[in-house]
């Protein structure tokens, strides 16, 4: 039978030796880490598996139903040079509730933000995080994050705001993203970000931001963005972008919630722009 948390359940393993329990634990996080890396002792999800069975004094079951989500949290300190962390190793990384780490709410248990703001993460976001199913806002700027944005983003389906703007991102934006339709907030600006803007950031009808400046963004601004009418800033400026801002788009200003929109329009033959708040 497993349990609610907070505190997080401590039955469950009185019937599991620990090899038992070390092996049902590794059952339960092959389900968000890949069974190969999950075993290799030379990885970050090793050391963070490890962590949980051997090392965490909260000796968490393998039905506790926070098990993945400390997992996870272990994993972003392992595998984003958590011993350089401005917070502590003790203030994030610890034998209490993870719902009391640094940066993390929780409702109900489960983890529903995770604020790790100019905290000096460093490397890619691991394809884990897909497993922090209920997170709502995901706000790590200002950080030396490198690699893509992972696909796996798109399993948060409750996610609200994502804010990864002053890293050291690259790839393209995953189309997984697109499918997170009630996303508020994208902030992604000032990272190394290149590709096409997708015609189906349509998708996203609750969006009100929409910041990639500073990017390496390439090709033309989907004129499907003019369905948008929840959008409130569009910042797409020192970008790569071409051709024009349409007047569908432009007319968002006047019919939709649009306030601002930069672009790089001071030269026109790089962007036309008749609406733009301000040009680059």
């Amino acid at each position: 039978e497993s349990c609610i948390p907070e505190p997080i359940c401590s039955g469950g393993c009185e019937n599991l030796n620990d090899a038992e329990r070390a092996s049902k634990i590794l059952e339960v996080l092959e389900e968000v880490s890949n069974g190969t890396e999950i075993v290799d002792p030379d990885s970050h999800q090793y050391t963070a598996y490890q962590w949980i069975v051997n090392q965490d004094g909260a000796q968490v079951c393998p039905n506790d139903q926070t098990l993945v989500q400390r997992y996870v949290l272990a994993l972003l300190y392992f595998a984003m040079g958590g011993v350089g962390w401005i917070p502590s190793a003790g203030q994030y990384l610890n034998n209490g509730p993870e719902c009391g780490w640094f940066g993390v709410s929780c409702e109900s248990g489960y983890v529903v933000e995770l604020v790790l703001k100019a905290q000096n993460l460093v490397g890619p976001i691991p394809a884990e995080i897909g497993g922090l199913r209920r997170l709502r806002k995901l706000e790590l700027d200002g950080n030396l994050i490198t690699g893509p944005i992972t696909e796996s983003i798109g399993y948060l389906t409750s996610l609200t705001v994502l804010d990864l703007d002053r890293n050291l991102l690259t790839g393209t934006i995953p189309e997984s993203l697109y499918g997170l339709k009630k996303m508020v907030w994208i902030d992604i600006d000032s990272n190394i970000i290149e590709g096409t803007v997708s015609d189906n950031i349509s998708a996203l009808s609750s969006l009100e931001i929409f910041s990639v400046f500073q990017n390496a963004f390439t090709g033309t601004i989907p004129e499907s963005i003019s369905s948008m009418n929840n959008l409130n800033a569009l910042a797409l400026d020192s970008n790569k972008f071409s051709g024009e801002i349409s007047a569908k788009i432009c007319n968002l200003k006047t019919d939709g919630s649009l306030s601002y929109i930069s672009a790089d329009c001071k030269d026109s033959s790089r962007i036309t722009c008749s609406c733009c708040s301000e040009c680059f």
